[in-house]
């Protein structure tokens, strides 16, 4: 089975993702995986996903959704729950 990863671009997300892969292929959870990051991914990040030997192998696609974004409209209120 594949796995699809939506992250939140911090290294934190990345960390704990990358230890799904930590076990090399007979350990793996799961076949392949595909990451899509909800904004843009910083050089040190990269560097933290190529430095992952396990998981570069089972990476199938990775995306950028740049979903991060300011509302200019003064009648819109925005409510995170994290």
């Amino acid at each position: 089975m594949e796995a699809i990863y939506v992250l939140a671009p911090c290294k934190e997300s990345i960390r704990q993702t990358i230890k799904d892969f930590k076990g090399g292929k007979k350990g793996q959870l799961y076949s392949a995986a595909h990451f899509i990051f909800l904004g843009s991914v910083d050089e040190d990040m990269m560097t933290e996903i190529r430095q992952a030997p396990n998981l570069l192998g089972m990476l199938k696609s990775f995306k950028e959704i740049n979903l991060d974004f300011l509302v200019a409209e003064t009648q819109v209120r925005l409510q995170y729950w994290w």
